[in-house]
Formats: C-alpha cells, sequence, structure tokens
C-alpha cells in the first residue's frame, strides 16, 4: 500500500495543458520510478503523442498507441492486457487532450485501476469535471472488472453515442454482451469493430465469435430521396432529389424489432462507406430508430470536436421516413428520405410538379419573394429569357445583388411561368420597373414556402410530399 501512494502521489502532479504541436504532460508517457513498476508504455505512449502533433487528424495514431501497449503487456502474465491497455488509451488522450482537471483524475483512475483497486478507481471516475467518450469508456473498464456487466453496457453505450466509431468499445461491450450471453447483440459489436479497426489489429485481436451477417429472411426495400438542405458559411441551400431514382437496399428486423439492420446504404450516401447501419428502436417511442453508429470523421479520437452523419427513422403508416444529419464545426446539413418495402409504389408519383421529369416548385403568380437568408442574392442571375443560354440582366459588369441594392432592394413579384427548361423551372418576376426571367433555386420564396423549407429542421418527407399552398 505504501508503494502504491508513492505511485499514485507521484502521478497526481498535473498542470493545465493546451493542445500545441508538443505536450507538457509528455512526462506522465514514463512510469514513477519505484516498485513494482506499472507497465512501461513509455515508447508507445511518447509516439503517440508526436503522431497526434505531426498527423492531427490520423486515426492510425491511436490504433498503432493500442496495439504497441497490448504487444507490451502481452509479454507478462497479466489476463487483463485488452481492458489494460484500453485504460491507458484513456490515460494517454488526456496527455494530448485540453481539459485543465481531467488529466489529474485519469492518473488516479489509471493508477487504482491498473493495482487493482476498482473500487477506488470508480470513486475517482466521480471527479471527471468533462463527459467524454473517454471517461465513460474508462467507467465501463472498471464496472466490467467489478463484474457489473449490465452497468459496463450503458457505459460504453454512452461513450459510443458521444463518438460511435471507436472500434475498441465497439470490442469492449460485445465482450460485455457475451458475458450477459446475449450473442446477437455481440455479434453486431464485433461487426462495428471488424468495420472500424486496422487489420493489423484485427489479426492481434480477432473478434471472438463470428461478426453479424444480413440474415436470408432479409427484405427488399427501396429509398426514394425527397430533400437535402446543406448549411456553410456561406449560406445555406435546399435542394430538391424527388427526381433522383430510388435504390434498392436490403432490412432485416432482429431482437423482434428492437434493433433493425440496413445494408446498401452507401449506395445512397458515398460518405457511408459502411454495408450495414444499425437502428436501435427507442424503448419510449416503438416507432422511432436511431442509427447505433453516427459515421464520424474527427481529428482526435476523444476531443469533442468532431463532424458527425447520424440517421434515424421515423415509422409512417407502411414505410420509414430515412433522416440524415450531419454537424461539422463550419457546416451541417440535413437529407430526408422515405424507406418502404417494395410492394408499395414510389411515394413520390402524385407530386404535383410544373412539368415531368423536373424539380418540385411552390411558387403562383401574384407571389412576393424574400430572400431566404442575406447570402441569397450572391447566387440568383436573372435572364431576358427561360433559358440557361439567354442574356444575363444585369450585363456581367454587375451582379444580381448590386443591382438590386441600386433598386433600394425593390420588391420581387412573381408574373409569369412558370416554364421549364434546362432540367429547370423559370418564373418571370418584376422588380421595381423590370420584367426578367428567374430560376426557381429554392431562394427567394414566399414566406409559407420559405417556413417549410426552412425551418429549424427539413420537414419530413409526407410532409413535403403533401404541401399544398393555402389559397386563402
Amino acid at each position: 500500500m505504501y508503494k502504491l501512494i508513492i505511485i499514485l502521489g507521484i502521478l497526481i502532479l498535473s498542470v493545465p495543458i493546451s493542445l500545441t504541436q508538443t505536450f507538457e504532460n509528455e512526462k506522465y508517457c514514463s512510469p514513477a520510478d519505484v516498485s513494482p513498476a506499472p507497465l512501461n508504455i513509455s515508447i508507445p505512449c511518447l509516439k503517440f503523442t508526436s503522431c497526434v502533433s505531426e498527423n492531427f487528424s490520423d486515426f492510425s495514431c491511436y490504433s498503432e498507441a493500442f496495439a504497441g501497449v497490448y504487444d507490451i503487456c502481452q509479454q507478462t502474465d497479466r489476463d487483463d492486457c485488452v481492458s489494460l491497455s484500453a485504460m491507458y488509451m484513456v490515460l494517454m488522450n488526456a496527455i494530448v487532450s485540453a481539459y485543465d482537471n481531467d488529466m489529474t483524475t485519469t492518473l488516479w483512475v489509471s493508477g487504482y485501476f491498473e493495482f487493482g483497486n476498482f473500487d477506488g478507481s470508480l470513486e475517482s471516475l466521480e471527479s471527471y469535471t468533462n463527459p467524454s467518450p473517454a471517461g465513460a469508456m474508462a467507467k465501463g473498464l472498471v464496472l466490467s472488472a467489478l463484474g457489473d456487466q449490465d452497468g459496463t453496457v450503458s457505459a460504453y453505450t454512452e461513450s459510443l453515442n458521444m463518438y460511435s466509431a471507436n472500434y475498441l468499445v465497439y470490442y469492449l461491450r460485445g465482450q460485455a454482451y457475451l458475458e450477459l450471453g446475449d450473442t446477437e447483440r455481440a455479434s453486431q459489436d464485433f461487426y462495428n469493430y471488424k468495420l472500424f479497426a486496422p487489420e493489423k489489429l484485427l489479426a492481434k485481436l480477432p473478434a471472438p465469435i463470428p461478426v453479424f451477417e444480413m440474415p436470408n429472411d432479409s427484405e427488399v426495400w427501396f429509398y426514394y430521396p425527397v430533400l437535402s438542405r446543406s448549411i456553410s458559411p456561406g449560406g445555406t441551400f435546399v435542394t430538391d432529389r424527388t427526381i433522383e431514382p430510388p435504390v434498392e437496399i436490403m432490412l432485416a428486423s432482429t431482437l423482434d424489432g428492437q434493433i433493425l439492420a440496413i445494408s446498401n446504404l452507401a449506395d445512397i450516401n458515398p460518405a457511408v462507406e459502411d454495408e450495414i447501419l444499425f437502428f436501435v428502436q427507442d424503448p419510449e417511442d416503438g416507432s422511432h430508430y436511431v442509427s447505433l453508429i453516427s459515421i464520424q470523421h474527427i481529428n482526435l479520437l476523444f476531443s469533442n470536436r468532431s463532424s458527425t452523419r447520424m440517421f434515424s427513422l421515423e415509422f409512417v403508416d407502411d414505410y420509414f421516413e430515412l433522416m440524415e444529419v450531419s454537424v461539422g464545426s463550419e457546416a451541417g446539413g440535413q437529407r430526408n428520405g422515405i424507406l418502404a418495402p417494395d410492394y408499395i409504389s414510389d411515394p413520390r408519383d402524385g407530386i404535383d410538379r410544373p412539368c415531368d421529369g423536373v424539380m418540385m416548385s411552390w411558387l403562383e403568380i401574384g407571389d412576393t419573394l424574400q430572400s431566404v437568408d442575406e447570402f441569397a442574392g450572391l447566387y440568383v442571375s436573372l435572364y431576358t429569357k427561360p433559358q440557361i443560354d439567354a442574356d444575363m440582366f444585369p450585363d456581367l459588369s454587375m451582379s444580381f445583388m448590386d443591382w438590386w441594392r441600386e433598386q433600394n432592394f425593390a420588391d420581387i413579384v412573381v408574373t409569369g411561368g412558370p416554364e421549364c427548361n434546362d432540367e429547370q423551372v423559370w418564373w418571370e418576376v418584376t422588380i421595381a420597373d423590370t420584367t426578367v426571367w428567374m430560376r426557381d433555386n429554392y431562394l427567394f420564396l414566399p414566406d409559407e414556402v420559405e417556413a417549410l423549407l426552412y425551418g429549424r429542421s427539413l420537414p419530413l418527407a409526407p410532409e413535403v410530399i403533401a404541401f399544398e399552398r393555402d389559397d386563402s
């Protein structure tokens, strides 16, 4: 006990840090010079901090460090190398993170954990000042060591809810599910582990059971795109996707409908590299499902700065609405569409379009149009005729925004149309005493349509399809 106190007394000396090219807390990569010495992780730890400083967004930093610690542990007689190596990754994360107080807490947590004082480790976890994926993973490791597998699953789920591409947490939660006898959920977690983990680590630490595969009785469904909306410092843009063809997907219900497995989503959005996504049923709302995985790209594995892509399903009548939300540091967006079984016809067939095969347009003659934001005028061009190769107005020497400003931002009133050319919908508009043609790109709209497309969240796909103007 005296030696442990010496170790922890040395370890708790820490100072606030900021994320810079070098890390002041690198000193904690070297173990205290006392006996019994903790696992000597100085080499993989220093490689990790160097890798992070040189390759800020490189996922390989984390995987190489974990593999290095795991190899060192395997050379000892310990039988907890996976959990111990994972706890050391929590420590390494604290070394390169910018949390002011969590460095000290992590040192206590990892120190107690290595020497088997799991109650002390759990008590120290209560001092975490910033909820983080790493802190939740550490809690799962401690609860697992204490034999509380239900609590372990909850802690790992909390970690994944904050950062859901951490293959290590999927492996650990899969092990907890195996302890609970839930091989179905375990196989899904090991699928995600295999999906995200690098090949080198998979060779060292393979999944202990076969990973999930789509069952033979999976159903054929189709995804019908509806709208997308992108948000960036340069403005907000809505795109009509109802003219895009449907995409075939496969859907399987597992665990009595508690989890849906869907494959081929990569065909819907190329940014989704997964073959299968798992959607978990909301226990309080059986019609709502949320994806277990948010496809994330992150600059530090356990930092709070990330770009996230998350999917959710809402069951409506005989089909699901699929909503995709992406959030980044400077940009984000939403997409929605409908998932329907193969025996249901295209739910977009009833859309009232100005012309076949062109985008939706809700403008009407007599509408007064408003810009949807302060950037809208930068992306609008006026033409003398309703075709893309017609003369522009004003000429190229002046932008629409500058010209409109000279007109004291006069009302833009729809006076004619629609015309369909170049796969676009054109409307005649009158501004002051000038009559020109404008493409409907959803940047200048009447209030009623703007409220539909530019509300706080993208409207539900069925609401868009059924939307009609209020004639009153």
